[in-house]
């Protein structure tokens, strides 16, 4: 039983963990693609959009010469905590919220997007910050992007886990 088990809760661990990371760096992203347009931002939001055009193979190699022995990245992750990171489900949680990235960004970009400029504005001469901005008026106004994106990364990670 334990057999059958160990798998499945390795996966839900998995899954979980990059759905979270996902949600958090997508919404960091999103804010920052929505309202700062420059050419880094722009370069940043195609390199984001690469998983959705290459097939998962494809990704999984770039992804291990990126984090594998040989390449900073893995070097220093292994020099840090005594162990290579490919391999692991640490590395398995790097590459599904990668995966998982695209999908959420975008729809959660579209909607920080959609708040209007007179209500940011009429915020902001009311003395509201970035952070009082972004938490009190864009979030609660973009929650249905929000959880729209959050629906679409997530079959990513759960979709996994069932074929497990």
């Amino acid at each position: 039983m334990n057999t059958m088990i160990t798998p499945l809760l390795l996966s839900l661990k998995i899954a979980t963990i990059a759905t979270f990371i996902a949600f958090l760096l997508g919404i960091l992203l999103s804010w920052w693609f929505a309202y700062r347009k420059n050419k880094w931002t722009e370069l940043l939001s195609i390199v984001i959009t690469i998983p959705l055009v290459i097939p998962p193979t494809v990704l999984g190699y770039y992804l291990l010469v990126i984090l594998g022995r040989n390449s900073v990245i893995g070097q220093v992750f292994e020099q840090l905590f005594g162990q290579p990171i490919v391999f692991t489900w640490k590395a398995a949680v790097i590459a599904a919220a990668i995966s998982a990235l695209p999908l959420l960004i975008r729809p959660i970009q579209a909607s920080f997007e959609g708040v209007s400029r007179d209500m940011r504005g009429a915020a902001q001469l009311d003395g509201a910050n970035r952070l009082q901005l972004f938490w009190y008026l864009i979030l609660p106004l973009s929650y249905r992007g929000v959880l729209a994106g959050v629906v679409l990364a997530s079959p990513e990670q759960w979709g996994n886990l069932v074929r497990h």
